[in-house]
């Protein structure tokens, strides 16, 4: 949820605003890049194969969301730093410590799972953001950017979740116990607290924003 209330300030400069909306264009790409070559590798040759032509690409598309914490750190946006680092340090877990050592495991329909729902979440939240910084805002879009999190957020979580149980026993094997340790405490501890505080947050943001819309398109009509 990096950049989650993200907001040019008042008086934003020009040079500020454009960089982020060639920041989330450029995301927006990245994600969708991802997303088809998901589905279209599902459709095409089955879930055995995502990893071969998606993998790589969604490592370095997924470690490029740094720069959502940073963003939110420096005050670039107005975001909470502490939730969009707890976003990106679960994908991270995912990516560097669960697919890079284990590829084998991304054969599993979990592992396509994963990134679709992550593609997806990053494709409706970067393009909204995008237009959004652009002064385009339609009501449509804005309900699927506080709503689809409803579905997409369990999905993804449970599928990283489903994937660290499938590397704790390789892990045991490849590293010992003391990463196979850091699993478990990743799918015991960490992910469940930190699946409460993101999708908490987001209802939290869906309320507000929502109700503000409501209130604007009211004040509109009168």
């Amino acid at each position: 949820m990096a950049q989650e209330a993200t907001k040019p300030a008042k008086r934003s400069s020009p040079v500020k605003n454009g960089y982020l909306i060639l920041y989330n264009a450029v995301s927006t790409v990245l994600w969708a890049t991802v997303l088809g070559r998901t589905v279209g590798t599902n459709i095409l040759r089955g879930p055995d194969f995502v990893h071969f032509t998606t993998g790589d690409f969604v490592l370095w598309t997924q470690t490029l969301m740094i720069m959502d914490v940073l963003h939110a750190l420096f005050g670039v946006v107005r975001s909470d730093p502490f939730t969009a680092a707890a976003q990106v340090a679960s994908r991270y877990v995912a990516v560097w410590a669960v697919q890079y050592p284990f590829p084998e495991l991304c054969s599993s329909p979990i592992y396509s799972s994963m990134l679709f729902a992550w593609s997806l979440t990053e494709v409706i939240r970067y393009g909204y953001l995008a237009l959004k910084l652009a002064g385009i805002e339609p009501y449509t879009f804005l309900w699927v950017r506080y709503s689809s999190y409803l579905v997409l957020y369990p999905v993804g979580i449970l599928s990283e979740m489903g994937m660290m149980y499938l590397a704790l026993g390789p892990a045991g094997h490849k590293f010992g116990q003391l990463y196979q340790a850091f699993l478990l405490a990743c799918l015991g501890l960490i992910w469940p607290a930190g699946a409460y505080i993101l999708i908490g947050h987001m209802n939290k943001q869906r309320r507000k924003v929502l109700r503000a819309a409501k209130e604007q398109n009211v004040k509109a009509t009168q």
